[in-house]
């Protein structure tokens, strides 16, 4: 799958786009992408490509929010969050990442998200 790195000197750099000209994206893509991505060298054998997940893995912890979860769309240039709703996508991708990796590096921020759902569905 084909998409543009954000340039470097940018927020979120290296991040994915789907068009060159491309600022503003969707997380809840990014961390589908990042699935598809990794689910492919796994079946390749081709682990090059794991490293701008890597690279996108560790944005997503350190940016996600206190409420496990993390802003549906940003602004990649100026990191600005474009509006008030939540994703919590990227610990789909985080789960499938570590289990590919045999990590436990990115445990903490999975069971962060799964409790935020807990507790989105008791209350």
């Amino acid at each position: 799958m084909e998409y543009f790195a954000a340039p470097v000197e940018w927020y979120w750099e290296l991040f994915p786009r789907q068009t060159e000209v491309e600022e503003v994206v969707d997380l809840g893509w990014v961390a589908r992408l990042s699935v598809s991505i990794i689910e492919r060298a796994k079946q390749s054998g081709d682990s090059g490509p794991i490293g701008p997940a890597m690279h996108w893995a560790h944005r997503f912890v350190i940016t996600q929010g206190v409420d496990g979860a993390w802003p549906a769309k940003v602004n990649l240039r100026t990191g600005e969050v474009v509006d008030s709703t939540r994703t919590l996508g990227p610990a789909d991708f985080l789960e499938k990442l570590g289990d590919i990796l045999n990590s436990s590096e990115f445990d903490r921020a999975v069971t962060r998200a799964r409790e935020s759902i807990c507790s989105a569905e008791a209350g």
